[in-house]
């Protein structure tokens, strides 16, 4: 971006990278214009939460050219909150100009005696448990889409099997192991987890055993049902089997099912250990209890072995086995998949087709193409890449800057890391952080409803910011925390 003055002599205009300036000074234009600062000078950097503008200090001209257009520059102007920021009293007025134009590149100068630069970005997000948009392939994906489109023609915008799009099926079975038919391809992993829910609380009511914590989605679509939801104890090795154990045989009355996510576990990043595995499958074998494996998580692995899961080492007779597509290709292709027990796979299909007659075939074909060109792996691998040198930042981050009684998980893949501080009211906390332009999501929204658990703790992805802006969202967090 060009600024000139009346004069037209360059103002220099510094960015910190080709595409967005990220870097910027204290505070908002009201304490701006009430400091006691030359045009020029500042005192430290700093990200609002959610003004657009940009505000630029610059020594006394009245009008400014910003790329050639002619733009006033009053000696009042008004800040994101709508104050009015007076700089009559200063030798230097306040220019307002928009985030877009700022997005072109400029060279960085030195000569900062001319300007004062503000720059207000986007919050940091640690509450999104989504791949930061650099992450997705949309190029490539577009490719897929036209090339499905053009071979499949209007088979593809048609009704068709409920199961989903036959060669992704077919792919899909052979990673498993099983027959095409035992996998049905949902719109979303969550809408397969209603399915199967209202299929086994059909079949066999009873209350729902879960991890504590777990995934909010589900715990919110089974209390929305009025069903009895038992949370289960876990730790850094993942949900303890013989808590589960005793849940069964302490009650006579048989629950329906269990939902657990024993790898990258949502939110706490943890992983069940092989030796609970184990013995997790003997339990479920002599209690004939249901279980449904939901791993989204499990190839965004950055080291380590990959353990079994839990439907190989039991066998597929009763656990059901989901993921989706929406950590390895694109969230927006809206692609999940069940690996039923034979008994189960025709009913479970049957009610997708009661409730949406047919799936969306182009973004399932959009992922089938995507596979057939040799793409599958070679993304994968950029994602781990990617979020490993994320995870790295906030758990540099954390350790550098977390106050004496923190803890966190250590994830060796996924998206999240599990914080836990005594003192603290995480609840409060994200509201505070709001106001410093971080959000993440507090603990108890990851238990059962109403149980007052996880006040102390809270999730932060690491999946959607860069690492940079990571070490800067933690580091102002932990400041809060004191």
């Amino acid at each position: 971006m060009e600024i000139r003055n009346r004069e037209r002599d360059a103002i220099p205009f510094t960015t910190k990278d080709g595409s967005t300036i990220r870097e910027y000074l204290h505070t908002d234009v009201q304490s701006l214009a009430e400091a006691s600062l030359e045009p020029g000078q500042a005192t430290q950097r700093h990200y609002h939460a959610r003004s657009e503008e940009i505000y630029l200090i610059v020594e006394g001209a009245g009008e400014l050219e910003i790329d050639g257009e002619t733009r006033a520059v009053g000696p009042a102007t008004r800040s994101s909150s709508g104050r009015e920021a007076n700089t009559s009293s200063r030798r230097g007025r306040v220019a307002c100009v928009s985030c877009a134009a700022a997005s072109r590149p400029t060279p960085t100068t030195t000569r900062t005696s001319r300007s004062l630069e503000r720059v207000s970005e986007s919050p940091i997000s640690f509450a999104r448990g989504a791949p930061a948009p650099e992450l997705i392939p949309s190029a490539e994906l577009a490719e897929c889409a036209y090339a499905a489109a053009q071979r499949d023609g209007s088979r593809i915008f048609a009704y068709g099997p409920g199961g989903g799009y036959a060669p992704l099926r077919e792919w899909v079975a052979e990673r498993h192991g099983v027959a095409p038919g035992r996998v049905v391809l949902t719109v979303g992993g969550l809408q397969g987890f209603v399915f199967y829910a209202a299929e086994q609380l059909a079949r066999k009511p009873g209350r729902v055993l879960v991890e504590a914590p777990s995934y909010d989605r589900p715990l919110k679509v089974l209390a929305r049902e009025g069903v009895e939801i038992v949370a289960l104890g876990m730790d850094e090795e993942g949900l303890d089997p013989d808590a589960l154990d005793g849940e069964l045989r302490g009650r006579s009355d048989p629950p329906s099912f269990l939902y657990t996510i024993p790898t990258f576990q949502n939110p706490s990043g943890r992983t069940l250990s092989a030796e609970r595995r184990d013995r997790l499958v003997e339990v479920v074998r002599e209690h004939g209890l249901a279980v449904l494996e939901d791993d989204p998580y499990g190839l965004v692995r950055f080291e380590g072995d990959a353990p079994a899961s839990l439907r190989e080492l039991e066998g597929g007779e009763f656990v059901t086995y989901t993921s989706s597509f929406s950590k390895t290709v694109a969230p927006g292709v809206r692609t999940g998949y069940f690996v039923l027990p034979e008994s189960d796979a025709a009913s479970f299909e049957e009610r997708a087709v009661s409730t949406y007659i047919s799936p969306p075939f182009l973004p399932q074909a959009i992922v089938a193409e995507f596979v057939a060109r040799g793409r599958f792996e070679p993304n994968l691998a950029h994602v781990q890449a990617e979020l490993r040198a994320r995870r790295d930042a906030m758990l540099e981050a954390l350790a550098a800057h977390a106050p004496d009684g923190s803890s966190w998980s250590r994830p060796d893949g996924g998206y999240f890391v599990w914080f836990e501080h005594p003192r603290a009211n995480t609840t409060d906390l994200a509201s505070a952080a709001e106001r410093e332009g971080v959000s993440f999501i507090a603990g108890p929204g990851f238990f059962t409803p109403g149980s007052a658990q996880g006040i102390s703790t809270a999730r932060f992805a690491y999946s959607y910011e860069t690492p940079e802006r990571i070490g800067d969202g933690v580091e102002r967090l932990m400041r809060l925390l004191g």
